[in-house]
């Protein structure tokens, strides 16, 4: 993604840097497993009810991380290149709407999934207690959005994500959480003023 960003195809890396960096490689490896890629990772058929359950928890989850996003940014300017990155993500067409929107809200949350939740956290699982691994994979999911304004909000969805991914057992619950705050923040993307 860094690699598109620097190049200024930041839209085209949201697409091609999940699924070229993430989706693509884990799906090749796990393949070969006796489980295969779905079980291997936790992928099965989400339930309705639990389905729902997980769209009301997220949605009170996406309040309170967005409040402490916007007081984060009270306190702390956000730097000028991630503003500018931010102003560049904001689409004037169908093929950019629709391209930030299957990378945003579809493939990033899939691929950060796969690493954070289905191969991270249930490593960290391992090795130590399950709780323990979802803290730790939760910070470490705030610490690479690299930024000091978002990294308490990240930290606590994190978390959320975790704990969604330890109390289901299924990838399927997180990657749908993540998905719907994602989608929230494009929104937010689309019609909030510069």
């Amino acid at each position: 993604q860094q690699l598109f960003y620097m190049a200024d195809q930041i839209r085209v890396g949201l697409v091609v840097a999940p699924v070229l960096g993430v989706i693509l490689p884990v799906w090749a490896v796990t393949r070969r497993f006796p489980l295969g890629f779905r079980s291997q990772l936790l992928i099965a058929r989400p339930r309705f009810l639990m389905t729902l359950y997980v769209v009301v928890a997220t949605a009170a989850v996406v309040v309170i991380v967005d409040f402490i996003y916007g007081v984060s940014q009270r306190f702390l300017n956000p730097p000028a290149d991630y503003v500018e990155g931010l102003k560049e993500l904001k689409p004037d067409g169908i093929v950019p709407t629709a391209a930030t929107f299957l990378g945003i809200c579809v493939l990033v949350p899939l691929a950060e999934e796969i690493v954070f939740r289905g191969l991270v956290q249930r490593i960290f699982s391992r090795n130590m207690s399950p709780v323990l691994a979802m803290l730790l994979a939760g910070a470490f999911f705030g610490v690479i959005h690299l930024t000091p304004q978002l990294l308490l909000s990240m930290i606590v969805f994190g978390i959320f994500l975790g704990f969604l991914f330890m109390a289901t057992s299924n990838l399927v619950y997180p990657i749908l959480a993540h998905a719907l705050l994602n989608t929230f923040s494009y929104v937010q993307l689309l019609i909030l003023p510069e």
